[in-house]
């Protein structure tokens, strides 16, 4: 991938590219439409690949993708790669325009006041104006149309660059794996960061239990009561240890299942 850009599938004979690969998952996912989560699609450093797939897929709003090896189970790279960065709203930048033109108006001599000032200080074009003024210049000079199209190929390129969230990505669900978070502190910090994302800037998780052999179902009680695990990987249903857990998730759900029942209203045939 990294020396080619190209993913091999079943061998080197069969190369795709990001998009290329993109149009087989969704052959693939259609193909068999049981599948609600697909997990690591890409490699580590294509997020581009990334938020390709996850913008196809949330149009259907039926696949979840989930990210596991990119993240470690780390919560401050999953921080570095999910948390966006804020941009400051326009009325914000013109509110300290202003604020700024108003201090240096009032840093001027006495006779700053007076018409003659005003009108020095109305000549000067705003920033933004004399930039395009210059790329306008810049492009008449060329003219060519071909010219033209390679700019424009380079305008969209430092656009990517300049965008503070090009390198973020938000997965539809984070898979933790708790051979590497044992304990609770983590694990609540992460439900934390998870609730107090916005709904469209926010990632479910995915919390693996396959290596922890006890009979203790805790694990389970933990996933309902916190509200953002969507999944709960438990293998090995042979094993009383893996069993018990199991038997506590049909439990919980009979339970709420319930409680469903008892909240709806009874019918009145009466009159």
């Amino acid at each position: 991938m990294e020396e080619t850009g190209k993913y091999e599938w079943d061998g080197p004979k069969t190369q795709y590219d990001a998009d290329q690969l993109i149009e087989f998952y969704e052959k693939l996912l259609n193909d068999h439409p049981l599948v609600r989560l697909i997990e690591d699609c890409f490699a580590q450093k294509d997020i581009q690949g990334y938020k390709k797939l996850i913008a196809k897929l949330k149009e259907a709003d039926r696949v979840t993708v989930s990210v596991k090896e990119m993240f470690k189970s780390d919560i401050e790279t999953i921080r570095d790669y999910t948390v966006l960065i804020q941009e400051e709203s326009d009325e914000e930048d013109d509110k300290s325009a202003q604020e700024d033109a108003g201090s240096q108006r009032g840093s001027q001599p006495g006779s700053a006041r007076g018409s003659q000032g005003d009108a020095s200080v109305e000549k000067v074009p705003p920033i933004a104006e004399v930039k395009e003024t210059k790329k306008g210049d810049k492009k008449g000079q060329k003219g060519s149309p071909k010219n033209s199209a390679r700019d424009s190929d380079a305008e969209a390129k430092l656009a990517e660059a300049e965008d503070i969230n090009y390198n973020k990505f938000i997965p539809g669900a984070i898979h933790i794996d708790r051979t590497i978070i044992s304990s609770v502190s983590p694990l609540l910090a992460l439900f934390q960061m998870c609730q107090t994302m916005k709904k469209d800037e926010s990632s479910s998780l995915v919390i693996e239990d396959n290596t922890f052999d006890n009979l203790s179902a805790d694990l389970v009680d933990f996933a309902f009561g916190s509200g953002a695990v969507s999944y709960l990987s438990i293998s090995g249903m042979g094993k009383p240890e893996k069993s018990a857990k199991a038997a506590r998730f049909q439990q919980i759900l009979c339970a709420l299942n319930s409680m469903m029942d008892r909240e709806q209203p009874v019918p009145n045939d009466s009159k």
